[in-house]
């Protein structure tokens, strides 16, 4: 994935393969879980220059995501703590919302 920034935002678009469905066209959650996560990652890094470890996410799926469409990523520092960041990151195709995370990310030392 390429990841951009956006303002206090970082983005990427990413297709997931077929390979990574769970039931039939649908990808599976742990994939999502892993999108979700890598974004997060990547928000931390590009929006407050560290480099994290994920400690905690919570993924809330809202609708199935299916595979072989092009689904749009996005993460937010939503707080920053003494020894991690709190990020809050969305998963949509075509604007509609299919799942959020919000995360833990504690600074790699």
């Amino acid at each position: 994935m390429r990841f951009r920034r956006r303002g206090d935002l970082v983005v990427a678009d990413h297709t997931i393969a077929e390979r990574f469905h769970g039931a039939p066209g649908i990808a599976h959650g742990g994939i999502i879980a892993a999108l979700l996560d890598e974004v997060s990652c990547a928000a931390a890094f590009a929006l407050r220059n560290v480099y994290v470890v994920t400690g905690e996410l919570s993924v809330r799926y809202r609708r199935p995501c299916p595979v072989k469409v092009l689904i749009a990523l996005s993460a937010r520092v939503a707080a920053q703590h003494a020894r991690y960041v709190t990020v809050e990151a969305e998963l949509r195709r075509a604007g509609e919302l299919l799942a959020a995370s919000s995360g833990k990310f504690f600074f790699a030392t």
